[in-house]
């Protein structure tokens, strides 16, 4: 068996692609791990392992609606108790193509993408917070040494490296910029607790989201993050690395 990755985790979007993938290779890595969704009912995959793992919940959280986020970590408090929660991956995304030229974009679209992948994990985060904060003050034998808060980034935020042949949708790139500024400020507020943030970016993988013509399989894709994750120094801190662990300028 690997090493223990952490004592506890959550992950957002959990029921298809990466984060489905982060489940599977955590699920034996993790002490108590805390699968969500928005749909528990209907993650089959999900539940499937929940029956072959005791250690796996499958909660509920909508991260769009903030009284389902916290009913959520109220939830998840219950089972952690004292201990807190070593580990938050924020996951959960959501994208539209095409929308490559202005006329492309629509209102109603652009507040969906932005609910989920720019409000979503600030608000997360909110409500763990006191949760990551319980577990910097206890010691566990895991690989994180501190508590981890991941936010599930792209080299497509990169305003400095975007240039015209880059996958240009507008609204996911837009919604994903501001990730990178929320990333580096709660590095800077909660780095004194013992707590990291880090963004991170998976690759182009093949998932329903990144489409079959992707560079990287879903499995390739974890495996590395996880060993990057494993492997973290404290100057990357509060920036974003793409899933070598190579840093990405915002």
């Amino acid at each position: 068996m690997s090493q223990k990755f952490a004592k506890s985790l959550l992950i957002t979007g959990a029921n298809r692609g990466i984060g489905l993938e982060f489940v599977k290779k955590l699920a034996s890595r993790v002490d108590i791990l805390f699968a969500g969704c928005r749909k528990p009912s209907e993650a089959k995959e999900l539940n499937a392992l929940k029956d072959a793992h005791n250690n796996l919940h499958v909660v509920e959280i909508d991260v769009t609606c903030e009284k389902n986020i916290q009913a959520c970590i109220e939830e998840v408090s219950k089972v952690c108790g004292e201990a807190g929660l070593s580990c938050l991956i924020n996951n959960a995304g959501a994208n539209k193509k095409p929308d490559n030229k202005v006329t492309e974009l629509s209102l109603d679209d652009l507040k969906r993408i932005f609910s989920v992948n720019t409000f979503g994990p600030p608000i997360v985060c909110k409500h763990s917070l006191s949760l990551l904060q319980q577990a910097a003050k206890t010691h566990s034998d895991q690989i994180i040494t501190k508590p981890l808060i991941v936010n599930i980034g792209t080299g497509l935020s990169s305003v400095s490296r975007m240039n015209r042949d880059m996958s240009c949708y507008y609204s996911y790139n837009m919604s994903k910029s501001p990730l990178n500024m929320f990333t580096k400020m709660l590095s800077l507020e909660i780095e004194e607790d013992g707590i990291d943030v880090i963004a991170i970016h998976p690759g182009w993988v093949q998932t329903d989201m990144g489409g079959s013509n992707a560079t990287l399989t879903v499995q390739q894709s974890i495996d590395m993050m996880l060993e990057t994750l494993s492997n973290l120094r404290q100057e990357q801190n509060g920036t974003l690395i793409n899933f070598k662990g190579e840093t990405i300028p915002y």
